[in-house]
């Protein structure tokens, strides 16, 4: 049994993201191995202000590996949470789907910069939907 870190494998998993994936700005191929799982409550520093957040965190496969996607509930369509919950429910589930997520920087009304997430799929079902 080892009694101190191993820092070769340690900092390969920092160097990779470990467990979770960060997207950044552009398109990402994502596949889901899990629902949603319910999220959790959590309390988190929001421009300098303490907030209560529900997120919660499922596996998904990216670039070959398994990892972590965290997600924060949203209010909107618009959010990352709110185009997940459509496509889990025009599908009935999410295990086994693949999405294409774009990610563009943008900024908020107040003129801060923030990510803006898209995905594909569901911009595609919302489409056809307003043509029926």
């Amino acid at each position: 049994m080892e009694t101190k870190t191993n820092y070769i494998t340690e900092a390969e998993k920092v160097a990779s993201g470990g467990d979770w994936i960060k997207l950044g700005v552009g398109v990402h191929k994502i596949l889901f191995l899990e629902d949603l799982p319910v999220p959790i409550k959590t309390k988190r520093v929001i421009n300098g202000k303490e907030q209560e957040i529900e997120q919660c965190d499922v596996l998904v496969e990216y670039q070959g590996q398994r990892k972590k996607l965290s997600l924060t509930k949203g209010a909107t369509v618009k959010s990352l949470w709110g185009q997940v919950v459509i496509l889990g429910r025009h599908y009935k589930s999410l295990v086994g789907k693949t999405v294409d997520v774009i990610v563009k920087q943008a900024k908020d009304k107040n003129g801060e910069e923030r990510k803006d997430y898209t995905i594909l799929q569901v911009a595609e079902l919302l489409q056809q939907q307003q043509k029926l």
